[in-house]
């Protein structure tokens, strides 16, 4: 929580730093009206996070389908890259057949709520760069999850929330 609010403090910060104040003398016209920035397509980047998101998991969250969150945590981020399989070289021992071995690498588990945090970090930032007014329903359902996951032992709360979430992909009513 204090790393959000931090991230939301900066970024509130720079824009407030970054934009122009009326002076006493109005700046000149400008002859061409110019249009805003577009966000880049390949990356959520709204409050200064540069994870890259993958275009179709990006559609997917903005048209309120379910996402499998461990797809948005920063190790699953970077796997874009990375392919499935991967040489593992061994020490190589007198009695060992091959000192290189094939690996699959292990999908992310998110197994705490610190990877559940993260994983809705990019969630929501990319929900809010879209849709500035949901922000406040987004942080009470963080408030719920975060209280879930003090109350509740184990992993109740990560129960909770992928149940939640695929009653919401069905009922797009559900706030």
């Amino acid at each position: 929580m204090a790393a959000i609010q931090d991230t939301v403090h900066l970024s509130l910060e720079q824009a407030i730093n970054s934009r122009s104040f009326p002076s006493a003398k109005p700046p000149p016209p400008t002859p061409i009206k110019s249009t805003p920035t577009p966000r880049r397509q390949e990356a959520a980047t709204p409050l200064g996070l540069h994870r890259p998101l993958d275009r179709n998991l990006e559609d997917k969250i903005l048209h309120s389908e379910y996402v499998d969150f461990t797809l948005l945590l920063p190790d699953s981020l970077s796997r874009l890259q990375v392919p499935k399989m991967q040489l593992r070289l061994t020490d190589s021992n007198p009695g060992s057949a091959s000192p290189v071995s094939m690996v699959h690498k292990r999908k992310p588990v998110i197994d705490n709520f610190q990877k559940w945090l993260d994983a809705y970090t990019a969630y929501m930032l990319l929900l809010v760069a879209s849709y500035p007014r949901r922000s406040l329903e987004l942080f009470k359902y963080q408030q719920i999850i975060s209280r879930a996951a003090t109350k509740f032992k184990g992993l109740a709360f990560l129960a909770y929330n992928e149940q939640f979430r695929h009653r919401a992909a069905y009922d797009r009513s559900i706030s």
